[in-house]
């Protein structure tokens, strides 16, 4: 109970002056402090008493016991010894208060629980009910003064309310000069949020200091119960507690508490502090805590945090025990030793700093000298196709393995932001062995380098980066270093009937250690005219694509490729293996080199028409409104010859119905494409006019290519056509959302000339209860085969993966979770997740275990490996959570998230 709560709610009762007695009617009075402060005005008013309970108990933190003779008294007016308050408090052993004492309703639709404290202040406002600026109303049944006035004595049926403060007792007793208050027979003390039940509460109204016996407290919101023989309140927000216990367990059920001799609580800190605790399971005692801190309120504080503990097949066991460091208001700090079985010591240490302008964290981990992935090294140089060669000097390298990632994000105000992301490892093999406990870090093939500079305001935007990459798989492509990008927008400004001029520039430095180097700049100016009716739109755009390159150096030096099917032959020994699709290691045909200033001019038109038709219409006894939305786009853009230009970051786009209306098949600006094509399309959608919530929609469309197109991302020789075809595929789309617990969404593309899909799937997703959840995804693209350089032949490179997740409670406390990756056109599984969890009201288990394909490549040499013998790596997790005192390995939680789509949303996180 906070200082505030004893002075208001109990000094207020000093009514010697004013109450005389009952005789049949209770007495009733309304009292308010005097302007001055000093003393009370009191007057007879109607008062109803209500139901009687008050705020959780404040934990009680380090305090220096209050020296001196304690200012407490027994009923007989002698002073009254800590000592001896305990000593009354054990010949008055606390009972067992049933669970509606505690204000605890059964329920069945409880979750994991069987039932939920009722707060019955819980709708009360706190802020026009404020106990400072309300008057105190007190009833009893009957009321006795000394004749000296200074002893006072209320008897029977005592209630009390200041605000939103409550309290009654079976005897009230005031000593006015002495400053004292003593409660006695079933106290009861509530406001909105706590319940506190005493057998007696003495209080020293001078000092705010007192003491209670024998005391039960409720803390509604966050489902906490708990007792302790003697309640000390030290004064100024210090409180401690002796022989008490702890626990989120409901009412009648000790799977665990918390008991501990001595807990100080602390209010200007915020920190409690527990002596001789001991952990019990049920009736058993598991483990001994000397000494304990914890927070007792929102703000942190330094200390160990749980341990996370986990066996994987790559490591072994592993524990980790993270020490936090609260080291000021905007920074802290988390050192985490983790000892692994397999690879020896490593220390993460994590940092975060906040500023008025922008918030920074630091991460670093180091592990010194990994022996599991030197000898992993050298087994890999021995089992590959044909054997590389082993230094005696590779069996006793000390090979150490890091990482360092800084993050940043800043708002530095008119408009202006900033970004670093910069994350870098020892190693590409880093994440594959190792993961972190107290960082945060990218898990991306392509690790980010970038810091970024920008602008937005309405029309205008301007982004200048520097951006770097450290690519962790030899089989990707490696990635272009910018140093630097900038980039100008200026966007229309969406008047109808009003020309809209546009601008987009992108100018960059292409920066890489064995690739052609060099500058690139492209500029799009253009103009835009859109017409906007109620029944449809027109919009004209014109635009002129100009690309300029300074380049460093050339390609003219790259690997031939014979394109034979079954033949292969590189020029000269052991050349650089290469995908022959990529043209930056493509030795470029005689006349054809890329290298100087090239550039490329093209001028492009796009018109945009559409129209929207709808009609009222009943589903399922429901009104919808449905659209009819025809969509007309026609693109023209001029051809020029790019053979000579290089291909830094340009890539083609994946067909399918969002790129129908795109004005460029490349991703990119390294390629102009040519185009002169219409594309017809329709939509429809079905909207619940209750909800205003579309349940359903569901789109197709064409392109219809009026000239073959030439440009290529690889060109292989000048007015060659590259795609002769008069159409495109036909794409379609749609997404089926009936209810806010069930969306299905699809997609397909379908070629007419072979009757067949060449891409389709769809997801979906079910939440049929708030701890049930499903998802079933499925995926197929049929690919051109790929090139193995090791045998000579194409093979067979289509997708066709179902992917199934689900969480399934079997009852209220039992649930269980699987996921299921499996690859069809091989016939293998990608990944596979089983777990089962235990939730009881106040404890949960969980016990997870993941097994996935390390890889079907061999990265250190480029082969592909046979089936039989990829490898496999496992995992098993188990996490234990005693609610309310933390959990022993939160890592569980996110490997759900990462594989099981909507876990997060499931758990409240």
């Amino acid at each position: 109970m906070p200082p505030q709560s004893s002075r208001y709610l109990l000094a207020a009762l000093l009514l010697t002056h004013s109450v005389a007695h009952a005789d049949s009617d209770p007495s009733q009075w309304q009292c308010r402090p005097k302007a001055d402060g000093q003393g009370w005005d009191c007057q007879a008013a109607p008062v109803t008493p209500g139901p009687y309970r008050l705020p959780p108990l404040p934990t009680v933190s380090d305090a220096t016991p209050v020296s001196g003779p304690s200012p407490l008294m027994s009923r007989s007016g002698e002073p009254q010894t800590p000592a001896q308050m305990t000593a009354a408090a054990a010949l008055a052993p606390r009972r067992t208060l049933t669970p509606a004492e505690l204000n605890w309703q059964p329920s069945a639709d409880a979750g994991c629980c069987e039932g939920s404290y009722v707060d019955p202040l819980a709708d009360i406002d706190k802020i026009s009910n404020d106990p400072e600026d309300s008057p105190l109303k007190v009833t009893a049944d009957s009321g006795e003064l000394q004749e000296s006035g200074e002893h006072f004595v209320l008897e029977g049926g005592i209630a009390f309310q200041q605000g939103y403060r409550q309290g009654s007792s079976n005897r009230a007793e005031v000593l006015r000069t002495e400053d004292r208050v003593i409660f006695e027979g079933d106290v009861t003390l509530q406001e909105p949020g706590l319940l506190i039940l005493a057998d007696r509460v003495q209080i020293n109204t001078a000092t705010d200091t007192g003491a209670a016996e024998n005391v039960h407290f409720v803390m509604y919101e966050e489902r906490i119960r708990g007792d302790a023989g003697r309640l000390d309140i030290l004064g100024d927000g210090i409180y401690q507690l002796s022989d008490s216990n702890y626990t989120t367990c409901e009412p009648l059920d000790h799977a665990w508490d918390l008991h501990a001799g001595e807990i100080h609580v602390d209010q200007n800190t915020g920190i409690g502090t527990a002596k001789d605790a001991v952990l019990h399971l049920e009736t058993i005692p598991v483990a001994y805590i000397p000494y304990l801190q914890f927070p007792v309120d929102d703000r942190r504080m330094s200390g160990f945090l749980w341990p996370t503990i986990s066996h994987s097949s790559n490591s072994g066991f592993e524990i980790a025990t993270p020490y936090y460091f609260n080291l000021a208001p905007n920074y802290d700090a988390t050192f985490a030793p983790r000892y692994i079985e397999d690879r020896g010591m490593m220390y993460e240490l994590g940092t975060r700093y906040l500023s008025p302008l922008d918030e920074w964290m630091l991460g670093i981990a180091y592990l010194n000298n990994d022996t599991q992935y030197r000898d992993d090294q050298i087994d890999n140089k021995l089992n590959s196709i044909p054997p590389q060669p082993v230094a005696p000097s590779d069996y006793s390298a000390d090979i150490d393995r890091w990482l360092i990632t800084l993050n940043e994000r800043g708002v530095l105000g008119n408009g202006w932001r900033s970004r670093i992301d910069y994350t870098r490892v020892s190693d590409d093999d880093y994440f594959r062995d190792l993961d972190t406990v107290s960082i945060e870090a990218s898990r991306q093939t392509n690790l980010q380098q970038t810091g970024v500079l920008a602008y937005t305001s309405d029309l205008w935007s301007f982004t200048a980066s520097l951006e770097d990459y450290q690519t962790l798989n030899d089989d990707a492509k490696e990635q272009y270093a910018l140093l630097p990008h900038l980039e100008l927008i200026k966007s229309a400004d969406g008047e109808s009937f009003s020309p809209s001029w546009l601008l987009l520039a992108d100018y960059s430095f292409f920066d890489s250690d064995e690739r052609i180097r060099g500058q690139r700049l492209y500029t799009e100016p253009g103009v835009t005219f859109p017409m906007r009716w109620s029944a449809g739109y027109i919009t004209p755009t014109a635009k002129v694509r100009q690309v300029n390159y300074t380049l460093n150096n050339s390609n003219e030096n790259g690997v031939v490729y014979n394109y034979t099917p079954a033949t292969w032959v590189p020029p000269g020994p052991a050349p650089i293996m290469s995908w022959p699709d990529d043209p930056d290691f493509i030795r470029p045909l005689p006349g054809t080199e890329i290298t100087g200033q090239p550039s490329a001019t093209v001028p492009m038109f796009s018109l945009d028409a559409g129209l929207f038709f709808e009609r009222d219409m009943t589903w399922n006894d429901s009104p919808y409104l449905q659209t009819f939305e025809p969509r007309l786009y026609y693109l023209y853009a001029d051809y020029e010859d790019q053979t000579n230009l290089p291909n830094f970051d340009t890539s083609e786009i994946d067909f399918s119905y969002r790129s129908l209306y795109r004005e460029s098949r490349f991703n990119g600006y390294d390629r102009l494409d040519d185009a002169n094509q219409t594309t017809v399309g329709v939509m429809s959608r079905f909207t619940d006019q209750e909800t205003g919530r579309e349940t359903f929609n569901v789109g197709i469309g064409q392109i219809f290519y009026n000239r073959d197109r030439r440009v290529s991302v690889t060109q292989v020789a000048a007015l060659t056509p590259v795609y002769t075809s008069p159409y495109s595929e036909i794409a379609a789309e749609a997404m089926y959302a009936p209810s806010e617990n069930f969306r299905l969404t699809t997609g397909i593309s379908w070629d007419p000339d072979t009757n067949k899909t060449s891409e389709g799937g769809f997801a979906g997703q079910w939440l049929p209860t708030e701890r049930m959840l499903f998802n079933l995804g499925y995926r197929y693209r049929r690919e051109a085969p790929q090139f193995d350089p090791t045998t000579g032949e194409f093979v067979n490179s289509d997708i066709d993966q179902v992917d199934f997740s689900a969480v399934i409670p079997l009852n209220h406390q039992w649930r269980l979770f699987a996921r299921w990756n499996y690859d069809l056109t091989a016939n293998d599984s990608l990944e596979t997740l089983g777990g089962i969890e235990y939730e009881s009201c106040c404890w949960m288990v969980r016990a997870v275990y993941q097994e996935a394909i390390d890889g079907a490549l061999n990265i250190d040499n480029n082969n592909f490996v046979a089936d039989d013998e990829l490898e496999r790596d496992y995992a098993f997790f188990l996490q234990f959570q005693l609610k309310g005192l933390g959990d022993l390995a939160d890592k569980v939680d996110d490997v759900l998230d990462n594989a099981i789509p909507g876990f997060d949303v499931l758990s409240g996180r």
